[in-house]
């Protein structure tokens, strides 16, 4: 009998939002544009979808970026983990700690990619490609 890998289903997500005008939350969080005069949060949820519950929640300055944020969420994963990422996250340098922490991750590439076109343009079904590792990923 063949046994079925069993994953726990992670997803992560960030948001931006507005927050009430205060000059302590203005100097804390910033604003998400120069001429903005409300503070805005950048949030960050890692969620076990199957048990519907947040594991880990960050809120920080706006100019704080995402994958950032979202590599402070491996240390509430573990092996058997499978995290599901929107666009915004691939980076080698991202790949890389998943590999280190042994959890698996699926993360959605634009279609500009240069990898992401040959593939379309293969009209193959499904494929395994390699994502080169230029110099800037490698520092």
């Amino acid at each position: 009998m063949r046994s079925m890998v069993q994953f726990r289903l992670l997803a992560v997500d960030g948001s931006v939002t507005q927050l009430p005008l205060s000059n302590e939350l203005l100097e804390h969080f910033g604003k998400d544009r120069p001429h903005a005069a409300m503070p805005h949060v950048r949030l960050s949820q890692l969620y076990d979808v199957k048990n519907n519950i947040t594991l880990d929640l960050q809120g920080e300055s706006h100019s704080t970026e995402e994958r950032e944020m979202a590599l402070r969420h491996l240390n509430k994963t573990q092996a058997g983990d499978l995290i599901i990422y929107d666009r915004g996250y691939p980076a080698v340098w991202f790949y890389k700690y998943h590999r280190l922490k042994n959890v698996d991750f699926c993360m959605r590439i634009v279609k500009s990619s240069n990898v992401v076109k040959a593939f379309l343009a293969s009209g193959k079904y499904s494929d395994v490609v390699d994502f080169p590792c230029i110099e800037k990923s490698l520092q």
